[in-house]
C-alpha cells in the first residue's frame, strides 16, 4: 500500500539528484516520487493542471501523504526521516525544542541556492 508522493520540482538539478540518488528508497519505503509540475499534482496543491508554477510555488520539496496530509520543506524531511533507520535520530531530535525550527532554516538556505547546484547559478538574477 502507497504512504503517499514525494513531490519535487522537475526542473531543479539538486532536486532530480536527490530523487535520483533516494528513488529506489522511497520506493521501497512505500513512496512514490513525482515531479510537482504534473497536472494531478498541481490540482492537489490547489491550482488548475494548465497552471504554470512559478519558482515560488517550487520552493519546497513536499510529501504528500496517502490520506491527503502535506508536508513541505524541513517538515517533509522529517517526515520522511521516521520511516528510514538512519533517519530516525533527526525524527527525533526533530521533537527537541527549536531543533525544527533550524532543520526549517538549513532547509530554506539550501532551498534558495538550489540552483546554483554544480557552481551554475541558472537564476542567479531572480530572488
Amino acid at each position: 500500500m502507497s504512504k503517499g508522493w514525494v513531490l519535487y520540482d522537475g526542473n531543479c538539478r539538486l532536486c532530480l539528484d536527490f530523487i535520483q540518488r533516494f528513488q529506489p528508497l522511497l520506493n521501497r519505503l512505500g513512496f512514490e516520487t513525482v515531479p510537482q509540475q504534473t497536472g494531478w499534482v498541481k490540482e492537489k496543491m490547489g491550482f488548475s493542471a494548465d497552471h504554470e508554477l512559478t519558482q515560488g510555488q517550487l520552493n519546497e520539496m513536499r510529501v504528500l501523504t496517502s490520506s491527503g496530509i502535506f508536508y513541505g520543506g524541513g517538515n517533509a524531511l522529517i517526515y520522511l526521516s521516521q520511516f528510514i533507520w538512519w533517519g530516525k535520530p533527526l525524527y527525533w531530535a526533530s521533537c527537541i525544542p527549536g531543533v525544527r525550527w533550524i532543520i526549517g532554516k538549513i532547509y530554506q538556505f539550501i532551498a534558495r541556492n538550489r540552483h546554483c547546484y554544480g557552481k551554475v547559478c541558472a537564476l542567479k538574477d531572480m530572488k
